[in-house]
């Protein structure tokens, strides 16, 4: 009976926050990433619901986030499911390990930014998660609740690692241009960005003259 207690697994429990988003696929894919190396791993998923009214026999309608065809809790859950367990099958693919023995999907309706900062971190703390993952691009709107100051609220309450995925190429919520575009006719100058590249380049010979040796 001892060797058989002892020979039982750890399961890892990994919680991820989850919008539809490319900058979501992004953070799942980097928490199943995770999960290959933490086997065998139950990965929880939690999606903001916008309240879509009731009706009849069918009680509480929600909206997932980029859908705007009302549906139940059940199967507001289980449309998460499938994404997620698709992206799981295409993970396994191309990584060649499954990593991930159990899915769980937590739908949460109509919450404020803070309530849903709080219910990650409360639900990582109750489930003893080792790690959770969740992205930031600083947009705002309930559909983004998941990728915006949430992140920040469950970086100070967890007790579990956060690791945050944010895009190379925003900033603030805008997207940063790669490239200027060019000067148009008559025009004097280039036109201003919110954030512009800024390049310092010292200057090594004034510090060898500022840092010479005294004679001796």
């Amino acid at each position: 009976m001892a060797s058989d207690a002892g020979s039982i697994q750890k399961i890892h429990h990994i919680v991820v926050g989850y919008d539809f988003s490319e900058l979501a696929d992004r953070a799942l894919y980097d928490a199943l990433d995770f999960a290959a190396h933490r086997t065998p791993v139950e990965l929880h998923v939690v999606v903001v619901a916008q309240q879509a009214g009731t009706m009849p026999q069918r009680g509480l309608m929600l909206l997932l986030p980029d859908d705007d065809t009302p549906m139940t809790e059940a199967e507001a859950r289980e449309k998460v499911r499938a994404r997620i367990a698709k992206a799981h099958e295409e993970h396994h693919q191309n990584s060649g390990v499954a990593g991930v023995d159990r899915i769980s999907v937590y739908v949460l309706p109509g919450v404020s930014t803070g309530q849903t900062g709080h219910a990650i971190a409360e639900l990582a703390k109750e489930i003893d998660a080792e790690l959770i993952v969740v992205g930031s691009h600083g947009r705002r709107g309930l559909n983004r609740l998941l990728l915006g100051s949430v992140a920040e609220k469950v970086v100070r309450e967890a007790t579990a690692s956060v690791y945050v995925v944010r895009p190379q190429d925003f900033v603030g919520g805008t997207k940063v241009p790669s490239i200027e575009p060019p000067l148009a006719e008559g025009q004097p100058h280039l036109r201003h960005f919110q954030h512009r590249h800024t390049y310092h380049f010292p200057d090594k010979a004034a510090e060898s003259t500022q840092h010479t040796m005294p004679a001796t």
